[in-house]
């Protein structure tokens, strides 16, 4: 009978251990408790617990399929080529009307000099057989800081109509840094927007 009891009791031993596992719990980043299987080794472990806290990937849209500025932001965050991106935005035949703050923006986010250039100059080769409006009379508010540049605001066009977007105080990308606006420039075949640049 003891005997019995005896491998009772090790049979439970050893199904515990097997369920539980050997090593000691460690707290991952999350909070939860991971428990080493018996067979892992710490390298096992240590890569589970870098596999579940790594970010999730971001899922590229499909080609052809316009991209938005969070797109663009959280691919070149994601890590994603500069060519890629490109590709993609020219195979959307996808326009960016970028003004400063929107540069600034994507600057922020990572987003590189190369791609920016690109989306800068997919308005260039639109042709508009009509100027936009004239400017609006804007107020000018006060400046928040001795560093930010008034930035006026332009008319672009939102696919069916000429939309106006204020202007604002931006904070340049580099202390010296100068804007300048947008422009619209008429040629033999219209008129042609000439993209504001931060110099």
């Amino acid at each position: 009978m003891k005997k019995t009891t005896m491998a009772k009791l090790l049979l439970v031993g050893a199904l515990t251990v097997l369920l539980v596992g050997c090593q000691s719990p460690q707290a991952d980043p999350k909070g939860a408790v991971s428990i080493g299987v018996v067979g892992d080794s710490p390298a096992q472990g240590a890569a589970a617990r870098r596999a579940a806290a790594a970010p999730p990937a971001y899922v590229v849209p499909a080609l052809g399929l316009p991209l938005r500025l969070n797109d663009i932001k959280a691919m070149a965050r994601a890590g994603v080529s500069d060519d890629v991106i490109l590709n993609h935005i020219n195979a959307a035949h996808s326009v960016y009307y970028l003004d400063a703050a929107a540069i600034i923006r994507l600057q922020y986010a990572g987003v590189s000099d190369k791609v920016i250039t690109g989306m800068i100059n997919t308005t260039t080769n639109l042709v508009f057989s009509q100027p936009p409006p004239s400017p609006r009379t804007e107020v000018v508010v006060t400046s928040p800081g001795a560093d930010f540049i008034w930035v006026t605001g332009e008319w672009i066009w939102k696919g069916d109509q000429w939309a106006w977007t204020d202007g604002g105080w931006i904070l340049p990308p580099s202390p010296h840094a100068s804007w300048t606006g947008a422009r619209w420039e008429h040629r033999a075949d219209g008129w042609h927007r000439e993209p504001g640049r931060w110099h």
